[in-house]
């Protein structure tokens, strides 16, 4: 194999792994910003949840028996 070849095939590579770089970059904003969003809906359910329970039950607590 020549100098030429091998040259080309080197930039035949790096244009894929270019391709391969800006598509997985993608996919990491677009994880990233799904993420941000379920975090937020997680924070919202988990402060709707203790509301709930300091209705429906405010004197229980999570604490241990006394046995313990």
């Amino acid at each position: 194999m020549d100098i030429e070849q091998r040259f080309a095939d080197l930039e035949v590579r790096l244009a894929f792994s270019e391709d391969t770089i800006e598509q997985l970059s993608a996919v990491i904003g677009r994880q990233d910003a799904e993420i941000r969003q379920l975090k937020r809906l997680l924070e919202k359910f988990s402060d709707q949840v203790s509301g709930l329970t300091q209705q429906i039950a405010p004197e229980i607590t999570d604490s241990p028996p006394p046995h313990y």
